[in-house]
């Protein structure tokens, strides 16, 4: 695919930046690691983070093998921490302390306005007894907060603690105390001096800072320039704790399984030094004795500090692992299958040229080649090795084909074997073309099948002459070309005279011969190619004579009534059959309904008026009394 569209979206900051690395990278046939914006369609902005290698080609192109990974969630996870930082320093300069003082002997503080503003608290300053504001303090803290203070006060040593006081709105404030007891001329000091300050922005960034790391997918590691872990994340703990004690103040080989690949590690970390960043790939054994796939990303906690502390980042990738390993077991057994498949089976792709074939295909076709030859094969060489046939309805120079709709075709091969091509767009999520896939079957049989099912639904058992449902259904065509300014037909309604006689005399055995005889006077050469027969009923048939006139349509049933007078029907014991048959003449003028009865009509006028001759339906004409 060309990567056009991959750079057009990349932030236009780091495009350039990019495109060099990838430069150098094909010129020196480095490693290329390299993170970047990338822009969705949606106008969502994404942190990718790119590694492959490098390979020269013998054309002297570079072929990259590589992957390409989101590390948005760890830039925002950084980014919200280097943010927590910058506010809680901006936080310390802009403070603004209340002052308060206590004194011991008569149980009396006073806190300055601000202390009672920062609790939401509004008038002037005022004494209250030290009970009530104890009893302001949250009671998980008061019993600490009071052994600290009573230990500090007989040291006269300065005390510092972080406790949560009421506001009042009923709610809890985090402040910090910090106090000292105030040196007395002669004898215990009663006085205690302090401020309090408001926390609870601090305490809330640190508790922020915290569900950052601790919520993050990645472990994260801070270590120092002897890999000593100064800080990690509640996932760290959780992959690499294993014996229930902290990993801080640990040296980074508890993460590791040998010494192997903890001097890979330090080869790593003296990298990210020299160059600001490096990303590997390495396998750990975690707290639960599983080795697990990680890639590891470093970098400089201060840049402006190549000995500082290092950030590790380090990503589970064992699922990524697991499914290549999977995609290519996967194609592995998708080859199986098609060169096992009942049917033969080509890829191509986007140009055309063959990416995948089967050795049914081959056999199908009569390709002179081997299924592993075909692989590779341009389109225009494909077109050469497919039969002609196939070839009319493939190549471009078809007018009906389009290779990026889905599309069914049947092509009769040498040999009448009738072969089904089912071709089929193969396209990415966005829709771009792919290529197609091809799917052809041997259904010789299947149609052969359905020729005789076909043909046994629209045939009449005993005569072979159209049943009554065919004929209907080709006399309401026939109409509806009239309706459009056909050029005019007739149909003819025969019907044989008593034949019921002929049963009852001889067998129905003998009636189904004289049934036949007709059948097969009409199939002959009394009937011209494109006329249809067809058998109504018991005796009942009918013709129809498309592109016929009235005069030429009694010809043509005179010409079939004299035939059957002069017909002896031999019924195969001796018996010798004569019969004779009344024809009715309609033209095909309205509906088919219309005209079956008009010839019904003209039929039974025959019938009725000595049988054995062709009448021709008059527009008038009703329906007689019928007569057999």
């Amino acid at each position: 695919m060309d990567a056009a569209h991959v750079f057009a979206r990349m932030h236009p900051d780091d495009r350039e930046r990019v495109k060099a690395s990838i430069v150098e990278s094909a010129r020196t046939l480095t490693a290329w690691h390299d993170e970047w914006r990338q822009i969705r369609p949606d106008g969502e902005v994404r942190w990718l983070a790119g590694s492959a290698n490098p390979q020269r080609e013998d054309d002297g192109g570079t072929l990259w093998h590589g992957y390409i990974h989101d590390v948005t969630e760890q830039h925002a996870a950084m980014q919200a921490l280097r943010h927590s930082e910058e506010r809680l320093r901006l936080t310390a300069a802009a403070v603004q302390d209340g002052l308060w003082e206590w004194d011991t002997a008569t149980g009396v503080i006073t806190p300055d306005t601000r202390c009672r503003e920062m609790l939401g608290y509004r008038g002037q300053a005022r004494a209250l007894p030290f009970r009530s504001w104890r009893r302001l303090t949250h009671p998980d803290d008061r019993r600490v907060m009071f052994a600290v203070l009573k230990k500090q006060i007989a040291l006269c040593t300065p005390f510092s603690m972080e406790v949560r006081l009421r506001t009042a709105d009923d709610q809890w404030r985090w402040v910090e105390i910090r106090g000292q007891a105030a040196p007395a001329p002669a004898g215990a000091s009663t006085l205690v001096i302090g401020t309090q300050t408001d926390i609870s922005q601090r305490r809330a960034d640190t508790q922020l800072r915290h569900a950052v790391l601790d919520n993050a997918a990645a472990a994260l590691f801070v270590t120092a320039d002897d890999n000593t872990i100064e800080l990690n994340n509640r996932r760290a703990e959780e992959f690499f704790g294993n014996d229930g004690l902290p990993l801080k103040g640990r040296n980074m080989r508890v993460v590791y399984r040998d010494d192997a690949a903890f001097n890979a590690f330090r080869r790593s970390a003296d990298e990210v030094r020299r160059t600001g960043m490096m990303r590997m790939e390495c396998q750990l054994r975690t707290a639960s004795g599983a080795l697990r796939w990680f890639t590891l990303r470093g970098t400089l906690l201060d840049p402006e500090q190549p000995a500082g502390n290092l950030i590790w980042t380090l990503v589970d990738t064992t699922e990524r692992h697991e499914a290549e390993e999977a995609l290519s077991t996967a194609r592995t057994h998708l080859l199986k299958i098609i060169q096992h498949f009942p049917g033969g089976v080509l890829v191509q792709d986007s140009s055309g040229a063959a990416v995948v074939a089967n050795q049914t295909l081959c056999d199908l076709f009569h390709l002179p080649l081997f299924a592993a030859d075909v692989m590779g094969c341009s389109r225009d060489a494909l077109d050469h090795l497919v039969p002609p046939e196939v070839r009319a309805v493939l190549t471009s120079a078809n007018a009906l084909h389009d290779d990026s709709v889905p599309a069914n075709y049947e092509v009769v091969l040498k040999g009448a074997r009738t072969v089904q091509i089912q071709l089929i767009p193969i396209r990415t999520p966005q829709g771009e073309s792919l290529g197609r896939l091809w799917i052809a079957k041997d259904v010789t049989e299947r149609r052969r099948h359905e020729q005789t099912l076909e043909h046994l639904a629209t045939t009449d058992a005993l005569t072979g002459l159209a049943n009554r449902r065919d004929f209907m259904a080709q006399l309401e065509t026939e109409c509806a070309r009239q309706a459009n300014g056909g050029p005019g037909g007739m149909l003819l309604m025969l019907d044989l005279d008593h034949f019921k006689r002929v049963n009852d005399t001889w067998g129905h055995a003998t009636g189904d011969v004289v049934l036949v005889h007709l059948a097969r006077m009409m199939r002959g050469n009394l009937l011209r190619t494109y006329d249809l027969a067809g058998r109504l009923g018991g005796e009942e048939f009918a013709v129809l004579l498309p592109r016929t006139t009235a005069p030429e349509a009694l010809a043509v049933g005179e010409r079939l009534r004299r035939a059957l007078d002069q017909s002896r029907i031999n019924a195969g014991d001796g018996t010798i059959v004569h019969i004779t048959m009344s024809i009715g003449v309609a033209p095909l003028q309205g509906d088919a309904l219309t005209i079956l009865a008009q010839a019904d009509a003209a039929l039974y006028q025959a019938k009725n008026t000595g049988r054995n001759k062709v009448v021709l339906a008059q527009a008038t004409d009703a329906a007689p009394e019928k007569s057999r």
